[in-house]
């Protein structure tokens, strides 16, 4: 028994030296893997102490640590236990900008499944104008919020308020323009757009221009809107832009039960509900701005 233990310390003292040698590929294998994690094991043991170390302000030089590659590891070691300062940031930006994007569509969807308890046809008409307005709103012209970001980030990092509010100025008036482009455009061609490339029955036509007919009322808020979120993303302010969104879905699963339960205004109970939900949206992000002075009232006027 106690020949067997001496020859099993001695083979595991061996091992652990890297001295352990079989006969065979066996044996050259095993002297690999016990000089890997051997290697393995001293450098995280290093790391840790030069670590230690230099919590307490002692030198942790690459002449002292006994190379390079150990005062690397105890930077991996030191970021991993410390965290990056940014992380709290970005989890501050991120995680209200998510739940904004996770909200937005409740209010189609509230939308579509009230009037989806009325009819067929005002289901039909409803979606249709849905897609028709979130296609040539947000989706065409999403671009009033992303480049509206990094222009006033630049200038927020520069502490250049001027620019900051001549940046947001310039998308309001290019959201006012588009936004009364499409108004006269709805008037003109809306009918004929869904008779012809839909190629809808008139009783969904109908329907779908009695939408469109009350929601086209809020194309400029809608519009306004997208360069408010896209400034306040530049100011590294996502929190208001979820409330707004809130408030906005909240008020309009009201107004969606009042005006189309209680008034019975069915389709355009929908419209009316969501124009006013928006337009109350965009106000909210608006005075947002104006609070933090960062948008200046007179800056809308021209020179």
């Amino acid at each position: 028994g106690g020949g067997r233990g001496t020859t099993a310390s001695r083979s595991w003292s061996g091992r652990r030296g890297g001295r352990w040698r079989r006969g065979g590929g066996t044996g050259l294998e095993l002297q690999g893997r016990a000089r890997r994690r051997d290697v393995h094991y001293q450098t995280w043991a290093n790391a840790s102490a030069l670590g230690s170390r230099g919590d307490r302000g002692e030198s942790t030089s690459a002449s002292r640590s006994g190379g390079p590659d150990e005062v690397e590891a105890v930077g991996v070691a030191s970021t991993w236990r410390a965290g990056s300062p940014y992380d709290s940031e970005i989890f501050t930006l991120a995680l209200p900008a998510l739940f904004s994007v996770l909200i937005d569509p409740l209010m189609s969807i509230v939308d579509t499944a009230i009037i989806g308890r009325i009819g067929v046809n005002e289901l039909a008409g409803t979606g249709l104008a849905g897609l028709l307005w979130a296609s040539f709103t947000v989706a065409l012209f999403s671009f009033l919020a992303t480049a509206v970001t990094p222009l006033v980030s630049g200038a927020n990092a520069r502490k250049d308020a001027d620019s900051v509010s001549r940046t947001i100025c310039v998308g309001l008036w290019l959201a006012l323009s588009i936004g009364t482009a499409l108004f006269a455009l709805k008037f003109a061609g809306a009918r004929w757009f869904l008779e012809n490339v839909f190629t809808s029955s008139p009783e969904v036509v109908g329907n779908a221009m009695r939408y469109l007919d009350c929601r086209i009322f809020s194309v400029h808020a809608t519009l306004a809107q997208l360069v408010c979120i896209g400034a306040l993303r530049g100011l590294k302010d996502t929190r208001t832009i979820l409330w707004a969104t809130v408030a906005a879905n909240a008020l309009n699963c009201v107004l969606d039960c009042l005006f189309i339960f209680g008034f019975g205004w069915g389709v355009a109970g929908a419209a009316t509900s969501s124009a006013i939900s928006t337009t109350l949206s965009c106000g909210l992000l608006l005075s947002a701005l104006v609070r933090r002075g960062v948008l200046r009232p007179g800056g809308l006027v021209p020179p």
